[in-house]
């Protein structure tokens, strides 16, 4: 329950922000106009599709994760999913805009840190563009856990197609890795924290699309794990 307040709460803390930064010079809002919108195609912002097919999945979906220095064998596998579409909030439509978002909420579970005690979440947030534009609208990924006290310090940003970070990490793309059974993973997103001060629950991660995590560093221990077998439902 928590978990999903949390998420809640960050993405409307997210188009609050975005709502009173909007510059003063705009016109005032039109205390008059309906505040409500109807979705559909031709207002409705999707999630980028290399962000939806490496970030998101659903129920049914699980990992199991081999850490190379000592062969120790760990699961991860998704608890909770939610994918749907919404409108914008009223704040912001009151200036005219009628737009809708697609949005991604999903709980995973791990086995080494408690079933009842350790998960994750991953969240989009929004922060909408002026007016009716469509186009490169910014999506935003968060990720929780009690491994960074829940801070959601995790931020990896997308605009179009192309992936930003604002927590100090080198975003890179490989066209392979191959992990320590020599199995190849291909079209692999790369985040990496160089400095190591990251308060994240990784340091290093590698992303495939339609698989996701692949390989990571976790933070508190330094140890490397590799993805060695995997069931996909998205």
């Amino acid at each position: 329950m928590r978990t999903k307040i949390t998420l809640k709460i960050m993405l409307l803390v997210a188009i609050f922000i975005s709502a009173i930064n909007i510059q003063c010079s705009k016109t005032p809002p039109d205390t008059n106009k309906q505040n409500t919108i109807t979705c559909d195609s031709a207002n409705t912002v999707l999630i980028p599709e290399d962000m939806k097919a490496r970030f998101y999945f659903k129920v049914g979906t699980y990992w199991i994760y081999k850490n190379i220095d000592n062969g120790e064998i760990d699961s991860m596998w998704v608890y909770i999913s939610n994918n749907g579409i919404g409108p914008i909030s009223k704040k912001v439509h009151a200036f005219g805009w009628n737009k809708c978002y697609e949005s991604f909420t999903y709980e995973m579970h791990n086995k080494t840190y408690s079933v009842n005690n350790y998960y994750i979440n991953y969240g989009i947030s929004l922060y909408p563009k002026d007016g009716n534009n469509l186009n490169n609208e910014l999506f935003e990924i968060q990720q929780l856990s009690p491994l960074n006290n829940y801070k959601g310090s995790y931020h990896i940003y997308v605009e179009g197609v192309n992936y930003s970070n604002q927590q100090g990490a080198d975003i890179n793309y490989l066209d392979s890795i191959v992990n320590d059974e020599k199995k190849i993973f291909k079209n692999v997103l790369n985040i990496y924290y160089p400095n190591g001060t990251s308060s994240d629950i990784y340091s290093n991660m590698y992303y495939v699309k339609n698989i996701g995590l692949v390989k990571f560093v976790r933070s508190n221990d330094n140890s490397t794990w590799e993805l060695i077998r995997y069931k996909i439902n998205q």
